[in-house]
C-alpha cells in the first residue's frame, strides 16, 4: 500500500515562547522536524513527503533534509487548513497521511497500524 505524507511545519510557534519555529528545536542533537519525518522517510511504502513550511524558512529545511530524496517542499498558508490544502493539491497518490511536524514521538508501530487501515 503506497501513500504520501504531508508534514506541517509552517506554524508560528506562539505558545512555545521560542524566538524561532519550534520544529527547529533540537532534542539529542536532532531537530524536532527531522524526528517527526523520520518514520515516513524510512518507510518504503511512503513514496513522497510534502514538507509544508514558511517561505522564509525553506532554506533551513532544505539544509536539514539535504540528503533526503523523498522530500518536496510546499509553502504554507495563513491557516493550518490552507497549508494542508496547498500540499493536497500536489498529492498524486490515492492515500495520504497528514502529520503535525511538532509531534515527533509517534512510533513505527503506530504508523504501520495506520497504513494497514488504509487498505480496509
Amino acid at each position: 500500500m503506497q501513500y504520501q505524507a504531508i508534514v506541517l511545519a509552517a506554524g508560528d510557534s506562539n505558545r512555545s515562547k521560542l524566538a524561532y519555529n519550534k520544529v527547529l528545536y533540537k532534542i539529542d542533537g536532532t531537530t524536532i522536524i527531522y524526528k517527526a519525518a523520520t518514520n515516513f522517510l524510512l518507510d518504503k511504502r511512503c513514496n513522497k513527503v510534502f514538507l509544508v513550511c514558511k517561505e522564509t524558512e525553506i532554506d533551513i529545511f532544505k539544509e536539514i533534509f539535504a540528503h533526503e530524496s523523498k522530500i518536496s517542499y510546499v509553502i504554507g498558508g495563513k491557516t493550518r487548513q490552507s497549508s494542508v490544502n496547498n500540499a493536497l493539491k500536489l498529492v498524486d497518490c490515492e492515500n495520504v497521511l497528514i502529520h503535525d511536524g511538532a509531534r515527533p514521538n509517534y512510533s513505527k508501530k503506530l504508523l504501520d497500524e495506520l497504513v494497514d487501515k488504509l487498505s480496509v
